[in-house]
C-alpha cells in the first residue's frame, strides 16, 4: 500500500478513536444534554421503537435507546475505517486484527468512564461497541468484494 494512503487511513482511524473517546471523558451532565439534543432530532424514529419494546416487556427509555445507537454507530464507523486499514492491495482481507483492536478499543472506552464525573463502565456497553464494529468490518469487507469482483478483469 501507498504510505500516503496508509497514512490517511491511520489518521481516520485515530481520528475516530479520539471523537470516540472524548465523548467518554465528557462528564455524565454533559453527555446527557447532547443525548437528549439527539433525542429531539431521532424521536420521530426512536418512539414508535422504544414503545414496541416496551410493549413486548423491556424496560428502556428514548434517552437509553439514542445513547447506546450512538455507541454502535460509533463503533461501526471504527470498525468500517479498521478493516480498510488492514485490507490488502489485491483484495485479500483480515478480519481478526480489525476485530481484535476494535474489541481492545471498546474496552478502553468504557474504561476511561471510571475517570468521568457521573458516568462508569457497562460490560453491555462493549457488547455494543463490539458488535457494532463487526457490522462495519462485515459491511466494508462486503463492499469491498464487489468492488474488487467489478474492477478485477476476468479471463477470456
Amino acid at each position: 500500500m501507498k504510505p500516503f494512503i496508509f497514512f490517511i487511513k491511520l489518521t481516520l482511524v485515530v481520528l475516530t478513536l479520539m471523537f470516540i473517546w472524548g465523548n467518554s471523558m465528557m462528564p455524565g451532565e454533559l453527555s446527557s444534554k447532547e443525548s437528549e439534543t439527539m433525542l429531539e432530532v431521532l424521536e420521530p424514529v426512536v418512539e414508535p421503537v422504544v414503545e414496541e419494546l416496551q410493549e413486548r416487556g423491556y424496560e428502556v427509555t428514548e434517552i437509553f435507546l439514542v445513547r447506546k445507537m450512538a455507541h454502535f454507530t460509533e463503533f461501526m464507523i471504527l470498525g468500517a475505517l479498521m478493516f480498510l486499514l488492514f485490507v490488502k492491495p489485491d483484495g485479500r482481507s483480515r478480519y481478526i486484527l480489525p476485530s481484535m483492536l476494535c474489541l481492545g478499543a471498546a474496552m478502553i472506552d468504557e474504561g476511561i468512564q471510571i475517570f468521568a464525573m457521573e458516568r462508569g463502565p457497562a460490560l453491555r456497553d462493549v457488547g455494543i461497541d463490539f458488535c457494532g464494529s463487526l457490522i462495519g468490518i462485515l459491511a466494508t469487507a462486503l463492499v469491498v468484494l464487489i468492488v474488487y469482483s467489478i474492477l478485477t478483469p476476468r479471463p477470456r
